[in-house]
């Protein structure tokens, strides 16, 4: 207690040195904190369900690529269900897909869940209104039924006492609402909607083209652990390999993982570590900073602590008091951390809920014991880094010499080495993290200025879903595209109106091609390409022109000769200055039933068919007609006479609307502003990315402004002495900005190597988030070199400037 009352009426006298020190601190355990709870949030803590613990996401692996498939098929996921011992319930799922509900002649669509009749017994839940599914509401031909969320009761179905068994059109066929979920409640991801799987797709036998899987959730039996039941599935999954090598022959084992973090990607997950290791160096940045201020602080008091040496304290009560100080600055940096992580985390969470495709509404980013624990941890290290080395040297000195010398010497001359190395080791630092935040902000910014072969905010695009109830045949969903395109363009708000596949006109398919006549080696040396479904006027609808051939017509139907039609860098890459009319290409070759060839009949010209994507492929695009290629997810593009595409929505649907009551279409806007929605993640990440490069600048600024301010103390007898002997203030001056520059040269030498090094072995990684930025670009690193030489003059101009006003008689006499 005697060490804590000391060390508190220290500091309270030097209370600038300790804001600031408990600033930069706060900064420092604030980040990590703050990226620690969304690491947190996202990958390790559970569900709050109850045993959420011992959720697990269950899923096939393919033995030869070593990948995750995400799931099983659902065959074998039924024979898992029969067999198993190592779980007390094992559901399956498809979530984020359409689920098309028509309530009192409103239809809408949702982003729902299709489960398993056994999934809320899986997460331990149950509605708190109506029941849960049955066996019986889970099969083939079983009436439609629909279990909603609290929220969507209360907003969509006016909160209505009698909800439960409420008829609805559910995916265009009659069904019954049975139960709500309890507030708050939407899980696996943001989804509000339940229906059961069977009910809607029926399981088909392993080889059949219309197989389909989904994810896998499992909740362990007590005692049980995840490598158990990985072995006991494992085993399921090498039988299945040996009995149906056709379907599952590198499918010989099971990954069994906690559910939580099993939605996030390898590529985003890398991203999640590499933002921390960036906090991280900002926090090492700002225990360099503070150990600075601490060497420069343990000089001034060198003499008070050779008094405090000579009348007996020994040299561990000097080292114990100087560390209870720092780990008092640093338990005040906690506090302003934590305080600082509640706001971030809230800001973060609420950014991350609008994305495109936000975290699982159950996620949070809060500080629970895992966090709150690191940042005790986190603490007491920048404590002990910022404070020890300053008070060992301090405690180091002789008191007998110090004391004869009038308090001059001691620790000073060794600070002032140690001091100029840590500038070196914060400049190091901050250029390799500026070099990551300079190409994170480059890439957002050349994605912003695509140049997307269209004007995108000249065309208003909605997606529709067409269940196989009402159109079950590709004739049917080949009719309802001509019933489509013939209203649209009949309605005098439009001009022209045309349909694809592409998704948000963003995402294109990328699938392999083969040009006949050009031979490859095998199937995995194939080109691959963009490719999109279309129906014919798409171009037009564009605002563009077919450059070569025609477009497709109403003649290529599901029974005409198959067509295509090809980009120009398509056409360029395979045929030069030959015309590709009359060429013959076909899109998936080497299946067991290859794709029949298709004749070229059209070139169009480029479009960034896969937008920021476009680096997937090799540039070339294809285009085939809809109708012989029917697909139940299709975009309308359409273009209006006049005004914004928002005047557009309401004609769109109420045209909509008049063809099928019970068909909903949803993302309705503007094609760039759906791309914008598509770029928002790579914006946050720039945007957190520039926000740690700053603060690490603005703290290696401080740094370094007061190295040099300790520097020019240190050396002011010297400074007198040049000035009395000769040395004009420009000499000074540039003795000063010679010393920082040396700093300069040495820590951007260290720091763009480890840059270097670091872009190298994370490339793949940033790759995935980097748009046409070569690692290489000189503009990137000759960048982050100007700044930080910017800063680095800045820092330096004050000190230089005080040491240019020294007065040499009293520097003299004070010698």
């Amino acid at each position: 207690m005697n060490d804590l009352g000391i060390a508190r009426r220290a500091l309270s006298r030097e209370r600038s040195f300790s804001l600031l020190a408990v600033l930069v601190l706060a900064l420092g355990i604030g980040g990590v904190a703050t990226m620690f709870s969304v690491v947190n949030g996202l990958m390790l803590r559970p569900p709050a369900f109850a045993h959420g613990d011992r959720l697990m996401a269950v899923s096939m692996v393919d033995t030869t690529r070593n990948q995750i498939t995400g799931g099983a098929g659902t065959a074998d996921y039924l024979d898992w269900r029969a067999s198993q011992q190592s779980f007390e319930e094992l559901a399956q799922y498809g979530s984020r897909l359409s689920v098309n509900v028509t309530f009192q002649d409103t239809p809408r669509r949702y982003s729902g869940v299709y489960v398993t009749h056994n999934f809320f017994r899986t997460l331990g839940v149950a509605p708190v209104l109506g029941r849960d599914f049955s066996a019986a509401d889970d099969r083939p031909g079983a009436p439609k039924t629909l279990v909603i969320s609290h929220q969507v009761w209360q907003t969509d179905f006016g909160g209505s006492a009698d909800i439960i068994g409420q008829s609805v059109h559910i995916n265009g066929v009659p069904g019954t609402v049975i139960g709500v979920m309890p507030p708050g409640f939407s899980f696996p991801l943001e989804e509000q909607i339940w229906s059961p799987i069977f009910a809607e797709f029926q399981p088909q036998p392993r080889n059949s083209p219309q197989a389909f899987g989904g994810a896998v959730l499992g909740r362990l039996k007590p005692g049980v652990t995840a490598g158990q039941a990985a072995a006991e599935l494992g085993a399921f999954a090498r039988r299945a390999a040996a009995e149906f090598p056709d379907t599952n022959r590198n499918l010989g084992a099971v990954q069994v993982a906690p559910f939580a973090g099993s939605f996030i990607g390898p590529q985003i997950r890398q991203i999640l570590y590499l933002m921390l290791a960036a906090v991280a160096v900002v926090l090492l940045i700002a225990c360099v900073n503070v150990m600075n201020m601490q060497f420069a602080r343990a000089t001034r008091r060198a003499r008070d602590l050779a008094i405090c040496s000579a009348l007996g304290a020994s040299r561990w009560r000097l080292l114990r008091q100087m560390l209870v100080e720092s780990l008092g600055l640093a338990a005040a940096g906690a506090v302003g951390g934590i305080l600082l992580t509640l706001w971030a985390g809230a800001f973060l969470l609420q950014q991350a809920r609008a994305l495109r495709t936000p975290p699982p509404a159950w996620v949070t980013f809060d500080i629970d014991g895992r966090v709150l624990g690191l940042t005790i941890l986190v603490t007491v290290g920048a404590a002990l880094l910022s404070g020890i080395a300053p008070a060992w040297l301090a405690s180091a000195s002789r008191p007998l010499e110090l004391l004869r010398d009038g308090g001059r010497g001691g620790p000073g001359r060794r600070a002032n080495a140690i001091t100029r190395a840590l500038v070196v080791l914060q400049i190091a630092l901050t250029a390799a993290l500026l070099v990551v935040a300079t190409f994170m902000v480059r890439s957002i910014s050349n994605q912003q200025r695509i140049n997307w072969g269209y004007d995108p905010a000249a065309v208003l695009t909605a997606r529709m879903t067409l269940f196989q109830a009402n159109y079950p045949t590709p004739q049917r969903l080949g009719q309802f595209y001509e019933r489509v395109l013939d209203t649209l363009r009949a309605d005098p708000h439009f001009t022209d109106a045309a349909l694809t596949s592409r998704f948000r006109l963003a995402i294109s398919i990328q699938q392999p091609y083969e040009v006949d006549g050009q031979p490859v080696l095998d199937s995995g040396s194939l080109p691959v390409g963009a490719v999109e479904g279309i129906s014919g006027g798409y171009f037009a609808a564009l605002g563009l022109r077919i450059v070569a051939g025609r477009d497709f017509t109403a003649a290529d139907s599901l029974d005409a000769p198959p067509v295509a039609i090809v980009n120009t860098a398509f056409a360029r890459r395979h045929f030069g200055d030959d015309s590709p009319l009359g060429r013959r290409i076909r899109v998936s070759p080497g299946n067991n039933q290859p794709a029949p060839w298709a004749t070229i009949v059209g070139v169009a010209p480029d479009t960034r068919m896969q937008g920021p994507y476009d680096g997937l492929g090799d540039g070339s695009g294809i285009f085939l007609p809809l109708a012989q290629n029917p697909q139940r997810w299709v975009t309308i593009v359409v273009r209006g006479r006049g005004g914004a595409p928002a005047a557009w929505a309401a004609p769109l649907r109420q045209a909509m609307a008049q063809l099928d009551r019970h068909q909903p279409i949803y993302l309705v806007n503007s094609a760039d502003h759906l791309i914008a929605e598509t770029l928002a993640q790579n914006r946050l990440l720039a945007g957190l990315f520039s926000i740690f490069g700053g603060v690490a600048m603005l703290l290696a600024a401080v740094g370094l402004y007061g190295v040099m301010s300790f520097a020019v103390s240190q050396r002011t007898g010297e400074y007198g002495i040049r000035m009395a002997l000769g040395a004009d203030t420009r000499m000074i001056f540039r003795m000063i900005l010679r010393q920082a520059a040396v700093q300069l040269a040495l820590g951007l030498a260290l720091g763009l190597t480890t840059a270097l090094a670091l872009v190298v072995l994370a490339g793949a990684t940033l790759e995935t988030f980097l748009y046409r930025v070569s690692r290489a670009d000189p503009s990137v690193w000759g960048s982050t070199v100007a700044l930080l030489a910017l800063t680095t003059l800045v820092a330096c101009l004050a000190p230089a400037r005080r040491a240019t006003r020294v007065d040499p008689v009293s520097a003299l006499r004070a010698e």
